[in-house]
């Protein structure tokens, strides 16, 4: 995650962005440069993506809830699996969501996978090695977790499917209609077709 930091001191001004870490780790440096008496920290709120993470987290979870590292496994599993139409995930998905939204990550991640897979049941291995699916116990678990209705569901799957037409649906040629369009694509005569066309 990026960030900035601002510091001013009379009438000089320092500003240093990078990664978080990156920002911390020379805070005290800049500080020191300014005679240790520096203001109050500015920083940057990252811009957040519609359908990012960072997002539905922030409107999701909620801010008295703070996850076990196990319920954050399963949280991200569950938006990647409901929001992003994502069903197979692989550690690296759960390392970026813990990043996503400022938290540690665990060292023991594919312990606590693994945990989730064979002792409690909510998760399930792909078919390539390191692949993981959320159960269907695990979604329930989740939504018990966060509070979450049927009606929530169903928006959620309206926007994600609103997204993906979106991304898959060629632009509508003047004055055909949208079952014209769809023959038209289903047949082959159009590009992005599914048996290709002469595109």
């Amino acid at each position: 995650m990026e960030a900035s930091l601002k510091l001013k001191s009379g009438d000089v001004t320092l500003e240093i962005e990078g990664s978080e870490e990156f920002v911390r780790r020379h805070m005290s440096t800049f500080r020191t440069l300014l005679g240790g008496t520096a203001p109050p920290v500015e920083k940057a709120v990252p811009e957040e993506a519609p359908d990012s993470l960072l997002g539905w987290y922030r409107r999701t979870v909620p801010p008295k809830l703070i996850p076990s590292m196990q319920d954050s496994v399963l949280i991200f599993a569950y938006f990647l699996n409901r929001v992003k139409r994502q069903t197979i995930f692989v550690p690296e998905d759960m390392k970026n969501g813990f990043h996503e939204v400022g938290r540690a990550v665990p060292k023991s991640l594919l312990q606590i996978m693994g945990s989730l897979k064979r002792d409690q049941n909510l998760l399930y291995s792909g078919t390539k090695r390191g692949e993981y699916c959320i159960m269907p116990q695990g979604l329930k678990y989740v939504e018990n977790l966060l509070g979450i209705r049927k009606h929530d569901l169903e928006e959620q799957k309206a926007k994600a499917e609103a997204v993906y037409t979106a991304a898959v649906t060629p632009p509508p040629v003047e004055g055909e209609s949208q079952a014209e369009r769809l023959f038209a694509r289903l047949s082959g005569d159009r590009p992005g077709s599914r048996t290709g066309g002469d595109a």
